[in-house]
């Protein structure tokens, strides 16, 4: 399942009652237990089969659901087993400690959420993305052509939507697709703009756009750092 990092599925304070609910449904084994034991135990398969550098954890949404309901049947199992051995005052003050604790982890998760993974995530989500595209558009007009890093997924779309690109003109210049029917697009060129790597095509009057710091040949003209601080982006002059 999809994950911000530190956080998974369950808040920690649910964690327990997970495992005390697997083990009350293996120990009871009706149909439903079984069922949702089952569920458990084959809904990663998916994600583990696919391929890549890591299993995928949109293969793993069928799992969505299945393990509230496991940590639900520990809460129960749990809240039976002290009806028998504590005092109603007691089991109250469990009950609001548990609902505090979830609470204190619901108001964490919003908190990293909003304030840390997007330092965490600059990253993968192409962060500075926006004005790198805004910084070659300003340059362009001064190069022969325009190389866009073909490292960057979709880098494309990326350019023509932040530069608010005229579709007229992009009509007029065509864009080359060597993709196959069916599959995804696989974009090399429009007008005096080139998709490839720049380490490979950037050439002496070419405007080049790098992901991430450049050691090559060239001038440096400008570097766009994401919200992390990292380098996101350089713009190279080629020589």
């Amino acid at each position: 399942m999809p994950s911000t990092g530190g956080f998974g599925l369950l808040y920690w304070p649910v964690l327990p009652f997970a495992l005390i609910g697997i083990w009350r449904l293996a120990a009871r084994r009706s149909p439903a237990d079984l069922c949702l034991l089952w569920w458990l135990l084959v809904y990663p398969v998916p994600a583990a089969l696919t391929r890549g550098a890591h299993p995928d954890w949109l293969r793993a949404a069928c799992g969505m659901g299945v393990w509230e309901l496991v940590a639900g049947a520990g809460v129960v199992g749990a809240v039976d087993w002290l009806r028998l051995r504590a005092s109603p005052a007691v089991l109250r003050a469990g009950v609001a400690i548990l609902a505090a604790l979830v609470a204190v982890n619901a108001a964490w998760f919003v908190w990293d959420y909003s304030r840390r993974f997007p330092v965490r995530a600059a990253w993968a989500f192409t962060d500075g993305a926006s004005e790198a595209m805004r910084e070659v558009a300003r340059r362009e007009d001064a190069y022969g052509h325009i190389v866009l890093p073909a490292q960057v997924p979709a880098v494309h779309d990326l350019y023509l939507f932040y530069t608010r690109y005229e579709p007229a003109r992009l009509h007029h210049e065509g864009l080359e697709d060597v993709a196959a029917p069916g599959d995804w697009a696989e974009v090399r060129r429009f007008g005096r703009h080139r998709v490839c790597d720049p380490a490979i095509c950037c050439r002496p009057g070419d405007l080049c756009l790098v992901r991430g710091p450049w050691t090559g040949p060239g001038e440096l003209l400008a570097e766009v750092r994401d919200r992390s601080g990292r380098v996101a982006f350089s713009l190279i002059a080629g020589r």
